[in-house]
């Protein structure tokens, strides 16, 4: 086994071509990482910094001034109370018989009163008459969070990968310009992170929204509970602008420091650029 190793002086690709793919594979993430320093972050940079201005004037930003305020309540659909009423008025006698029946599922008309009198079934359709609608200001913007954070997910990644490549081999000394390449690359893992963790934010909003939603159509005489719903979507709006603030911060820091420790980060042991880069 030793003399077998003996003989190999490096590990590369035996297949030609494979090893030929491998190398522009190499080359695609270089071309791809220096485009997104030079072009995409520069971009998002004044992008974000449109959508949260360094100059606003503090308070003006982090507030909820600009969220509507009433599509988010606890409604009564009219249009199925008219279907309810309609019904009613052309068959009252009927259907009144059928409303007094307890739940079965034999298929029948079923009426559920006092804390369920939000649903109501007729020939096997299902109308709720209250209900608590998504805030749809919130669901948009949400959305938005979603394609940014996935963005910068892909930039970052690239950059990263990009530095990992570039990172020379281990060696005594002279390992200044490494550990530059490490903290570029740590710090790129933390903004892809909290990216990342950013998934998880939006369905613990949907979650915690939903179980209050719930409290409100059970006990719509609280008046508490629809005060949660309000507070929570508040609350959710000023997060949704921290985070755009969180991202144009992520983005300049990030670029910043590569720009400061160009030559580092190229070339880690000054080395010539182009046996650190494959472009």
């Amino acid at each position: 086994m030793e003399a077998y190793l003996n003989k190999i002086d490096k590990i590369e690709p035996s297949d030609q071509k494979i090893k030929e793919e491998y190398n522009k594979f190499k080359y695609d993430i270089t071309k791809q990482a220096i485009e997104s320093l030079r072009e995409r972050i520069p971009k998002r940079i004044i992008f974000f910094n449109n959508l949260v201005n360094v100059n606003s004037e503090p308070g003006s930003i982090l507030n909820v001034n600009d969220l509507d305020g009433v599509s988010y309540k606890y409604k009564i659909n009219k249009i199925e109370e008219n279907v309810r009423k309609k019904r009613k008025g052309n068959n009252s006698s009927d259907f009144d018989e059928r409303e007094k029946k307890k739940d079965s599922l034999d298929g029948h008309v079923k009426h559920f009163s006092n804390n369920e009198d939000s649903k109501l079934i007729i020939d096997d359709k299902v109308l709720y008459t209250h209900y608590v609608p998504s805030h749809k200001q919130i669901y948009l913007e949400l959305e938005k969070i979603k394609t940014y954070a996935s963005e910068l997910i892909e930039i970052i990644g690239n950059i990263k990968l990009w530095i990992q490549l570039n990172v020379p081999r281990i060696e005594d000394g002279n390992n200044f310009g490494v550990g530059i390449q490490e903290e570029a690359i740590q710090e790129l893992a933390r903004v892809e992170e909290s990216a990342f963790n950013l998934y998880d934010a939006i369905v613990k909003y949907y979650m915690e929204r939903a179980k209050i939603s719930t409290k409100v159509l059970k006990y719509p005489n609280v008046s508490d509970y629809q005060e949660a719903v309000r507070e929570l979507d508040e609350k959710e709006w000023i997060h949704i602008k921290i985070t755009i603030v969180d991202m144009r911060n992520n983005y300049i820091m990030l670029y910043d420091l590569l720009y400061k420790n160009w030559e580092k980060v190229v070339k880690p042991k000054n080395e010539d650029a182009h046996h650190r880069m494959t472009f």
